[in-house]
């Protein structure tokens, strides 16, 4: 880690100021929470921007030296620290550092494949709830289940997300309904992701509200969902009802001909293929 820290330095020396990208190799060293203590405080006039600490198995150790660092450090505007089998503990100091540090302005936040529930989130929304530049929060392949899903949706009326990661969360339809009544108001959203949550008939029914009123959504991921065809319908009415949508990618199931030959006049859509297979459609722009 004295190693990763010199070349650290090494590495603001020579970049650009405008940008820092620090990224940790758990292969090469073996403990990555000497990396932030190790960049506090800050070298003069010099910042650090993107911060890259996924699956470096920090653990809570880790976490509460990042968190210490993010005090003093007002430029960060990337943070992932995403499958470091972190826990709510963790996400609740990460959180307090993210209140006590009022300069800092972030923008992406990816706290993917931890161990977070609610709780933590709970936090994080608290701690994130007005920011001014906070544009994606990823916190797929957690443990948030609806009250989680709940809170983001609180979070999407302060905040102008435009992606937001709830993949894989154990979310039902009461985290779903209220989301997607979120979803349905927001004007900034522009990607959303609920694959790996089940969606039955009434969440597809909030699905297809959502849908239907909303103009700024282009992606939508609903891989691994086990969609039942009826449920699959009420998703595609409520594309069909909405002429103003920006909606350009449907994943976790085929939309069927007689849909794209009812909007191909409108907005020429058609099927595509993606890394999750054909069921998806794209808008041609």
């Amino acid at each position: 880690m004295i190693a990763l820290s010199s070349s650290i330095k090494e590495r603001i020396l020579l970049d650009d100021v405008s940008r820092r990208c620090v990224s940790f190799d758990p292969l090469k060293n073996s403990n990555p929470c000497r990396f932030a203590l190790s960049c506090d405080p800050p070298v003069s006039n010099l910042f650090m921007r993107d911060l890259y600490l996924g699956g470096t198995a920090m653990g809570s150790e880790g976490c509460a030296a990042i968190s210490k660092m993010i005090l003093s450090h007002n430029h960060l505007r990337l943070i992932c620290l995403a499958n470091n089998r972190l826990q709510d503990i963790d996400l609740i100091l990460l959180s307090n550092s993210f209140s006590e540090n009022k300069p800092l302005h972030l923008v992406k936040l990816d706290l993917s494949f931890n161990n977070f529930t609610f709780t933590g989130v709970e936090a994080l929304m608290n701690s994130v709830w007005g920011a001014p530049n906070l544009r994606e929060i990823k916190i797929d392949n957690n443990k948030i289940k609806d009250r989680g899903a709940q809170l983001a949706a609180v979070l999407t009326t302060s905040v102008d997300l435009e992606v937001l990661d709830l993949g894989f969360n154990l979310i039902s339809s009461c985290g779903v309904k209220t989301l997607m009544k979120a979803i349905a108001d927001s004007s900034t959203i522009k990607s959303l992701t609920l694959s790996g949550n089940a969606l039955d008939t009434h969440s597809a029914k909030s699905t297809s509200f959502a849908l239907a009123l909303n103009r700024s959504l282009q992606q939508i991921y609903l891989d691994h969902c086990s969609i039942a065809f009826t449920a699959q319908r009420h998703i595609t009415a409520g594309i069909v009802s909405n002429k103003q949508s920006s909606l350009n990618t449907l994943t976790g199931f085929s939309l069927g001909g007689k849909f794209l030959i009812h909007r191909e006049r409108e907005c020429h859509f058609k099927l595509c293929s993606t890394s999750s297979g054909p069921n998806n459609f794209q808008r041609q722009l």
